[in-house]
Parts: C-alpha cells; structure tokens; sequence
C-alpha cells in the first residue's frame, strides 16, 4: 500500500482543523503488529466518497510468528555531504537497527545553519541523494532520518558542504613590499584575494635588474615572506610574486624594489705602526685604516705594555698618525698597538711594535751563527745579526779568513747582508772564517768562527730503474726503484712524463722523494706511456725506460635496447630495436624478450643471440601484447627498454606499389630511388624486388634488396637505355609494379654520388643533421644539398634546399615524434641519389610529475604521484627528494619508473617535506609540487590493496583486487578506484565497499589504467600499483541474449510533485552489465549510479511523463523498462483545508491461532498527527475458545 498522502493537511468532519492524516501508516503499524503475532492478518481498506461510491480492498492473508513487537528505527549512519559544482552529493549507511520493521523511506532535512535543518524531501530506499537546489559558496547542514511501519527514527549525524564552481588558478598576491639589508632583501605580501578554490599550494618569486624585467627566481612552499641573499650592495633589484594551486600558477603581484646597502661598521685596524726607540723617549708611526667603516675616523687610541700582548690604554690622540712617548726608561723594551675610532665606535687594535730606548749608541755586538758550507772552489758563509746594534743601525760587515796554521785576515767589506759567497779556493783545502759587525760608532767584536773544505762539483742523479704501470679503472699506477747513484747529492724529486703515443712523453708531475705515483688524469681505454727522471740539489738526471698502460672501466650488465618496436601481422608481431647506448664494456652476446597482455606485466618469452629483430608467431589476432627487450653480456642481463605494443589482425594482404620511383644516370651507373608503399598490407615490408629491362614493358628481376629505398646498378652500358620497376614484399607476398622508369647512362660528368655519414642529434624540438660530402667529381663540383623529411621510414617529402653546406638543424618538431631523413647532393648536372636514411625522436627532459601527495604511517611516509609527460623521452626513473623543512630537499633515492614510495626508518613526530623529479635520456625534469607528512604511532591510513587485477570485455573492465595486508590499526570503510587513459591522468571513477567494479561504458580499443586505494577513518591510504586492460568488441553473435531492467521507484501511476525526482531500480545480465541509463523522453540519456542496483536523479515538470530506464551489457544487447507517472504541481497531496471523503472505514480483519499458553495478545492503534503521537486505542483480544 502506497502512501499518497503523507504529509498532508485535511479536515476531517467534526475534527479541528490541521488534522495530519497519515492512516495508511496506522496500516502498516497493524500489519506488523500483526505479524508479530501467531495466526494470519487480513487487512482492508473502504473509502466512500459519496451515496454510491465505493471503493474496497481487502489483502491477502499472512501468516504470522511470535515476535517482540517493532520499534522505531535508528538514526542512519555516517551520513557524508560533498559539495560540487551548483550540487551537494549526500551519501549515508542504514540504520544499525531497523527497529524489527524493514525500511521504508527516507526523509531528508536541510538547513543554512547549524541545527536549523528543516524538511527536503523524502527519498525511496536508497543511500545516496544529489541536492541540485543549491547555490555555490553557501553552506548547507543535511541530517537524514530513516522510516519503517512503525513510523519515522531519529535524525542521523549532522553533515555540511559547501558547493562551488570548478576551481581556477588564484588571483595575485597582494601588498608586496620589499625591505633592503645588507646584501639581502626581504620580501612581503599578503595572500590573493581568492584561492581560486583551491588552496594555494605554493609561491613563485620573479626577479630582475630593471623595472618590468622580472623572470622566475625561486619557487617556495605557502609562506608569505621570502629573504634573498647574497645580493650586491648599491643595486637595485626589482620582484613580483605569483601563487600556485592545484591547477597552475596565477597572475603576478605589484612590482617593489629595493637596494640592499651595507650599514656602517667600526674602522679597520691602522696600518704598518712602527715604534722608533731613541734616548727616553719612543717615537710611533703608522697609516689610517684601509677602510673607515663607513663613518670618519675622529681619534686615535695608543695602548702600551710591558709584554707582548700585555698593552693597555695610554692615551687618546686627535686626527695624527704619529706620537712621541716620552714617559719611557732607558733599556726597558715597550710594546705598542694603536685602535681608531669613528661614531659607530671603536675598531680593532692595529699591529704590536716595539721598541727599547737606549742611551747614546756604541758599536755593535759580534754577529752570531756563523756557518761555513762548502761548494766547487768556493765556500758560502751566513750568519745572523749581533743581539745589539749597539743603538746605531748597522752598515756593513767584515769579513776574515785564514788557512790552518794563520792567522785571519780582512779578505772583504760588504754592506748590511747576511751571506758571502768566498769563491776562488783550492778545492781540498780548509779554511777558517769571522766575521765583524761594524756601524756609525765602529767595528764591534768578531763572530765565532766557522770553517769548510771546498770539493768538486756534485752531478744529477742516474735514472730510476724498473719502471712499471699498472692500469685501473681511470688510473694508472707507477712504481719504480732509486737510481744506482744520487750523483753525490741527495734525491730530492721524481719527475713524471706522460704521452699517449710512445717517445712522445711531457712533463706531467713532479713530486717528493717517493717511489709510486698513480695518474688519476686519465680516460678509459686511452693507452698512456710514461717516464721518470730524479732530481737533487744539482739537477734532473736521465730519464727511465718506457713504460705504458691502458686504464679500463669494470665491465657492468648493459644499458637498456633503444627504440623498440612492435609492428602486428597475421597472427604475428615483428619487434625491431636498437642496441643500449652501452654495452656495460663487455660485448652484448644476447637479447632477452619479455611479454604479455597487460602494460607492465611481463614475463620472459625468449632469448636470442645478438641481433636486434624477433618475429613473436605465437599470438592470437585481436589480443594487444606488450613487449619489453633486454641486453645480456659477461656480467648480466641489463635493464628493460621501453615498452612496446602491437594487436595481431586477420585480413593481411600484399602491400600497395613503391611510390614515385626515379632513375637517375651517371657514367656506367643508374641509380634508383623510391617512396614506401602507401599500405604494407597489414604485414611489414621486408624486401623490395629491382626489375631492369632494355625496352619498355620487358623488364626482368634483376635484384632483391631490403627494406631500403635506393640502389645503385652499376651493371648498366654508356649509351643504351635502361627500364626500371620495382615491387614491394611483405609476408603475404609481392605488390603490383610502380611506375617504369628510364635512364641512359653516359660518360662524362654526372650527378653526384649520395652524401655519406648521415647523422641526426636529437635536441628539445629540434633535430641537427650533419653529414659527409660525396667523393669529389673534379668535372662537376657539388653546389648544394636537398633535405627530405617524413615520419615514416620511406615516406619522405622534399623538405628544404641548401647551399653547398654539410649541417642543418631542423626546428619546430614535436618531441617524441620519429622523423627520418635523407640528403641528396646537387651539381651542375642535377640531383644525386639520397643518402642512407636516419632517424631520430626530439626530446627534452620529462616534465613536472603532479599532485604529489604524502601519506604518513608509522614510522614511514608513503608518497605517490601522478606520471610525468615524457616530452619525447619515456621517463626511465624518479628522484625523491626529503628534508625536515619545507623548501629544503635533498636527494635520497633513485627509483624505476613506478609511481609511489614508501620511505621507511623515520622518526614519528617529525614533519618530512617531499619533492618528485623525473628523469628520462635527456636529464632530471623539474621537480613536482611539495608535500609533506609527519609519521606517527598511533592508528594510520591503511596499507596497499593487493593483487589489483583489470579483466576487459567488450566496453568493459572488471576490477578485482585483494584487502591491504594491514588496515592501519582501523577498519576499513571502503576503496576509491582511480581510472585514466594514461599513467599520468588518473581520476577518481568510484568509491566501492567490496573488492570487485563492474566499469561499463568504456570504448573499445582504448587502454585503461587504474589503481586502488584502501580508506579508513583516518583517510585514504597508498594507491596499488597501476593495472591496465584494453576493452575489445566480442565476435559478432557471441552473446545475444538481452540484459533484464526494472523501474522499482517511482511505482506506475504514480502522482508526483514538479522538481527532482529519484528514480530506483535493478538489472541483471547473464554475461556482465556495462550501463544503466535513464532518460525522460527516450532519446537523451543520463547514466544512472551503479548497475544491479542502480539510482539516478531527474528532474520532472508538471504534466504526464513517462520515465525510461535502459541496461546495457558487455555484448551491446540492450533492454529498456518504463514507466507512466502524472506530475502536478503539489503531486496529489490534498491541499490544506480540504475534507476528505464523506465516509473513509479503515477495516483490520486480524485472525490466528495463539501459541500454547498465550491466554490474550494486546493490539495497540494509534494515530500520528504530527511528529509525535498525538492518540492510541488499545485493544484486549481473547482467545477463541
């Protein structure tokens, strides 16, 4: 029994009026009072609404049990409010207790404040409601209450959002200003004034040297103040700022500048003060600071001491460099320093002099340590100055010598130096020395006396001996013995010489009295010759003999094979790569292929000698297969290419003819070139055949060539006339002929031969092509070149004439895209024959990885990111970067190229900041957004769902995956499920409580990824790794039998209020649904949420309608319901004020038979006239004898 009256107001005769009327629930109260007792309940309904008019239904009878009578329902749980664009989604659990009553309805309440909900609408048995009546930017408060026979439970938990638009980027930063330091600036602003509804994530500073100028600087966390150092005092340098959020940068702020400056200081130190001792009185002397600290110096400060060091203050002086301290004592050493002093303070204290005033000078003292050493006929004497001058400076010295047996005499008068060299002597001979001091007073005593025995001259030393180098890896290690003789003077020096051809070595090191040396300036597989030659005090003796030694690398597994990829066939798929940019210095001896029919899950399916193609034949037409190649050599096997894929098809044929063939002669030579085939047929080209003939239409075979587009035939005679055609092969067989051609070669000059050595450099957009001349023709010189593009391998077009130049660098080319190339070369006859084709990808460093987001656990961080655009290069890894404080990271490690992390061994408690690059052949991108998290001890996010398997149909994917190997210390609530049609797209599809999604609707042909994360009640956790499946149509006929679909709300004939309506019901399919859709007119369709038991929300104006419902399975099969409804504006609610029917009996014809040992049951009627009940009858029923 419907309800088609609830919340109504009536009047009732001789009843006040506002008379809630809601019998059809006293109804259904009875029918569960009924059923909990023993026996059955027939329950009718009369309504007279005039003399003649009736209307009766009676129901069927039930049998019934002893049970506890129903209650109330509770509240319904966990109710969830997400706002969206103009629409707030509310989603809730049922009720924990139905109250012993199934439910029947929900009642939707709804408010702009907290508490202050009031009634929305009510809702079918459903758990999900999409509120379309709302307005962006306000606030709205939902509770939900839950209804069952009994009547209408409590109100659930409170919920609010707040829809808005689709976020922007935000608006600019707002009051920037700029505070100049000393080197330093320091920046300011306020936040924008709108997020653009996303938070801001981070700011960008823009810097330059002139007003408008300004160019990105630094990016930094969400911090509103930024200090720039390291700046030149006295320029000015001008800023703007920028914010970032989740969807990209905003316009820049107000321009400020600033010019950092450096504040005044104390002075420097004086300079160079110079103590002057005379008789009682010392004289000081010095030089103003190099630098006055920015302020002018006003005094001077004098500090004297006893000690060195020992200095305090003296006095205070004005503006004068210099100061005669006359309060000293003769004999009695005094030590000075001098400090200036400006108006910041001050400054430090200058050099220490000193200085002993003395009485009236006398000649000097004896000068001591004289020593004697002995050379070839000569000796040299050195000695120190005498303890005391005797008060006057000293002006030269004596110099006496004798023989053994003699007395000294004078032999030289020298001036104020420290050396002699006495040169003429009898080798062999002894001979004894003194020395005087003599100044302005006289000669003072002798020295002591010192004496030596001149010999003849020492020699270089001989040469080392046994020289040996031992090579490593970047080194080269020298080990040699001593000379056989030092040649009478010690060694004091090695010196080493080094050459890359032998004889030719240089001087590379000298170093210490040492016998080992290691080369470390060397490059791997470089041979280096080496020599040594010993030094002492007399010179460098011979060199060594010659030794050499050739540093290598230690060999490593090899890089990964370039370039792979998969062309599909008939039942088969040709793979064709290129070897590693390194073979790890071990030659590559075999290839490994790995397979399988899911992105990234692979497995070993052959290995192969040395050769860079493999033919798969074991493959089904229709499945997509992925492939991976990896090098082996003496070490290993090395890391995996790149990806590839290819779908075997049916229906291969022979490919389409060579396009534009063109014969062009030369002296006894012709030479052919031609464009691919439009179509390979389905199976790719392995060979072309060259047919040549003497008359038009008489061609015969005359070569088979590969996959290549050009060949010279040098079986050709000047002067005859030669007919050309060529076909195409492919693994169906060959093509029909292209076009005939002609040429007559002929003697003399001819166009030149094809450039040689072809090469083309990637670069961000660009491609560098350089390459050789052809051999030179003295009658015909080359006066330029023609470069031809495609983006196919034979399928070029004329793409740009040179001069007489052997480089060009094409621009503009999109990265990732394969281009190839030729070059003819051009003289005065014509244009030559094309060089060999090369190809290459343009290619710049991956881009930014996005939405960086950080999940702590305990103890660790999990971080996972969205793949970054390779720009043209797959990204062959990611670098995680840490610190503990926001803008402060560091690498510390290296992954493959996966998409998560999980950091282990951190500390709870402490905040870890987190930044993503990726890398591909071309470098490190820029780095991703930051994020961070702190670890912690108690419950966390749950851990990785496992085993995500992704199973494809026809338009569909089925998702299974495994629960987490631990919840996070809290149970989990369910999963969200993200889809993308690349690594890098990944969107959230669905938040699903099993571990299973039916995703229907898809496009065959399409690859699909997907991941899936765990939630708990602290949040979402880690996302699985990604799982891809390609949904491919079914053969025709394969599944013909058609989906079933049922409206269950609203019933038909249903009358309905004029605005949102939710529409309920389920589907069933034998093979697998794809969608379920409504629509109100049959022809535009909304998909509705879920498939077997599905809801959607539509929208109905007041007049008839009829609602439809469509379910569509794997196959295509479709299969719709509907159903009629009437739509007024209060939809068939008796409007307030208006009596009912003139006669309404309600009749409850209740019969059973009492369990053994009930003696009488009590039925309870009540009335509900408003939220609460307002009347009851209650009844004592016997039992029947």
């Amino acid at each position: 029994m419907s309800d088609p009256v609830r919340g109504s107001y009536a009047k009732l005769p001789r009843e006040p009026d506002r008379t809630r009327l809601l019998w059809t629930v006293w109804i259904l109260a009875l029918m569960f009072v009924g059923a909990s007792l023993v026996g059955s309940l027939l329950a009718g309904l009369s309504i007279q609404t005039g003399p003649g008019d009736h209307i009766q239904a009676i129901s069927d009878r039930s049998t019934i049990a002893p049970l506890l009578l129903p209650t109330l329902p509770s509240a319904p749980q966990n109710l969830q409010a997400v706002g969206g664009n103009g629409q707030v989604t509310l989603t809730w659990d049922p009720p924990s207790d139905d109250g012993g009553a199934p439910i029947l309805l929900y009642t939707i309440y709804r408010g702009n404040s907290s508490g202050g909900e009031s009634f929305l609408i009510t809702v079918p048995l459903v758990t999900t409601y999409i509120d379309l009546t709302v307005s962006n930017g306000v606030t709205y408060y939902y509770q939900v209450s839950a209804t069952n026979a009994v009547g209408e439970g409590p109100l659930s938990n409170e919920a609010s959002a707040t829809p808005n638009p689709p976020a922007t980027v935000p608006g600019a930063p707002q009051g920037l200003g700029a505070t100049a330091g000393d080197a330093t600036i320091a920046l300011v602003w306020s936040p924008p004034g709108s997020d653009g509804g996303s938070p801001i994530t981070n700011y960008k500073i823009y810097r330059g040297n002139s007003s408008g100028g300004e160019s990105f600087f630094t990016e930094i966390g969400n911090i509103l103040a930024y200090l720039d150092t390291g700046l030149t005092n006295g320029h000015t340098y001008y800023y703007k700022v920028s914010a970032v959020n989740a969807v990209g940068d905003g316009p820049l702020s107000n321009e400020a500048s600033a010019t950092p400056t450096a504040p005044a200081t104390k002075p420097g130190a004086p300079r160079n003060l110079q103590a002057t001792p005379g008789d009682g009185q010392v004289t000081l002397n010095w030089q103003p600071p190099s630098n006055d600290g920015g302020s002018p110096i006003l005094l001077y400060t004098i500090y004297r001491g006893n000690s060195s060091g020992g200095e305090s203050f003296l006095i205070t002086v004005p503006l004068v460099t210099t100061y005669t301290d006359a309060t000293v004592t003769n004999g009695v050493t005094y030590y000075y320093k001098v400090s200036a002093t400006n108006a910041i303070g001050e400054g430090p204290k200058s050099n220490e002099a000193s200085a002993t005033p003395s009485a009236p000078a006398t000649p000097p003292g004896a000068p001591q340590g004289l020593s004697a050493t002995p050379g070839d006929t000569t000796v040299s004497l050195t000695w120190s100055p005498p303890s005391s001058n005797g008060g006057s400076p000293i002006t030269n010295y004596k110099i006496y010598r004798r023989t053994a047996g003699g007395g000294e005499t004078l032999i030289a008068t020298i001036g104020n130096q420290l050396s002699y060299s006495d040169g003429g002597l009898t080798n062999g001979v002894t001979y004894y020395y003194k020395v005087s001091a003599v100044n302005n007073e006289g000669e003072g005593p002798k020295s002591n006396e010192a004496s030596a025995t001149p010999t003849a001259p020492a020699t270089p030393p001989g040469a080392p001996q046994g020289l040996v180098a031992t090579a490593g890896d970047a080194t080269v290690t020298l080990t040699w013995s001593a000379p056989s003789s030092n040649g009478g003077s010690p060694i004091t020096n090695y010196r080493i010489y080094r050459s890359t051809t032998g004889g030719g070595e240089t001087p590379q090191a000298t170093i210490g009295n040492v016998l080992t040396y290691s080369d470390t300036a060397v490059t791997n597989g470089v041979t280096y010759y080496y020599e040594v030659s010993a030094l002492n005090n007399v010179g460098e003796g011979p060199r060594s003999s010659e030794a050499s030694a050739t540093p290598i690398a230690p060999t490593t597994a090899p890089g990964a094979p370039r370039d792979l990829g998969a062309v599909a066939g008939d039942a088969t798929v040709a793979l064709a790569w290129s070897s590693p940019s390194s073979d790890g210095g071990s030659a590559i001896t075999n290839y490994k292929v790995y397979r399988g029919t899911i992105s990234g899950q692979l497995s070993l399916l052959a290995t192969l000698p040395n050769v860079l193609s493999y033919t798969d034949s074991a493959v089904t037409n229709g499945q997509t297969y992925y492939y991976k190649v990896t090098a082996v050599n003496a070490v290993g096997e090395g890391p995996r290419s790149n990806e590839a894929s290819g779908t075997p098809t049916s229906g291969q044929t022979v490919p389409s003819p060579p396009r534009q063939l063109n014969a062009t002669p030369g002296e006894a030579q012709v030479t052919l070139t031609w464009l691919a085939p439009s179509s390979d047929g389905g199976s790719p080209i392995t060979n072309f055949k060259i047919y040549q003939g003497t008359a038009s239409g008489g061609e015969s075979l005359l070569a088979t060539v590969g996959a290549v587009f050009s060949y010279p035939d040098s079986s050709v005679t000047n002067g005859v006339t030669y007919y050309y055609y060529v076909t195409a092969v492919n693994g169906i067989g060959a093509s029909g002929s292209s076009n005939e051609v002609s040429a007559t070669p002929v003697a003399g000059p001819s166009v030149p031969d094809a450039p040689q050595n072809l090469v083309a450099t990637p670069g961000n957009g660009t491609m560098t092509l350089t390459w050789s001349p052809p051999p030179w023709d003295v009658r015909s010189p080359v006066t330029g070149y023609t470069v031809y593009r495609g983006t196919n391998s034979g399928n070029r077009s004329f793409f740009v004439p040179l001069g007489n130049v052997t480089t060009y660098t094409d621009t503009g080319l999109a990265n990732g895209q394969r281009y190839y190339y030729v070059v003819t070369a051009i003289n005065a006859i014509g244009e030559g024959p094309p060089s060999s084709e090369v190809s290459a990808k343009p290619a710049t460093v991956p881009g930014s990885p996005g939405n960086l987001q950080a999940i702590p656990g305990n103890g660790n961080v999990t971080i996972q990111w969205s793949g970054a655009p390779n720009n043209g290069a797959p990204v062959t890894s990611y670098r995680v970067y840490r610190g503990t404080t926001s803008g402060q990271t560091s690498l510390v490690k290296t992954l493959g190229n996966v998409d998560t992390y999980t950091d282990t061994g951190l500390t709870n408690g402490v905040r870890y900041y987190y930044r993503v690059a990726a890398v591909n052949r071309v470098g490190e991108g820029t780095k991703s957004n930051e994020a961070s998290a702190s670890p912690t001890a108690g419950p966390s996010v749950p851990s990785v769902p496992r085993n995500l398997a992704a199973t494809a149909g026809s338009g569909v994917v089925t998702l299974r995956w495994s629960a987490p190997a631990a919840n996070g210390g809290s149970p989990i609530k369910n999963y969200t499920i993200y889809r993308g049609v690349s690594r890098d797209s990944l969107m959230v599809l669905a938040r699903a409580s099993a571990l299973s999604l039916f995703d229907g609707g898809l496009t065959n042909g399409v690859t699909y990824y997907y991941a899936v994360a765990a939630v708990n009640s602290i949040g979402e956790g880690p996302r699985s790794p990604l799982v891809a499946a390609t949904p491919k149509a079914s053969g025709l006929g394969t599944d013909t039998i058609k989906p079933s679909i049922q409206i269950l709300s609203p019933v038909a004939g249903a009358s309905l209020p004029a605005g949102p309506t939710v529409v309920t019901g389920n589907a069933s399919d034998n093979v697998g649904l794809a969608l379920v859709e409504v629509s109100t007119d049959g022809l535009n369709w909304s998909k509705a949420s879920g498939t077997a038991s599905w809801t959607a929300t539509i929208n109905l104006t007041v007049a008839d309608h009829t609602i439809y419902a469509r379910a569509t399975d794997g196959a295509g099969n479709i299969e719709t319901a509907t159903v009629a409804v009437t739509v007024s504006a209060n939809g068939g609610i008796v409007p307030a004020g208006s009596d009912l029917p003139r006669s309404l009996v309600v009749t409850a014809v209740l019969s059973f038979a009492a369990a053994a040992g009930i003696a009488w049951f009590l039925l309870d009627r009540r009335r509900k006239e408003s939220r609460r009940p307002m009347g009851s009858r209650r009844f004592r029923l016997g039992r029947n004898p």
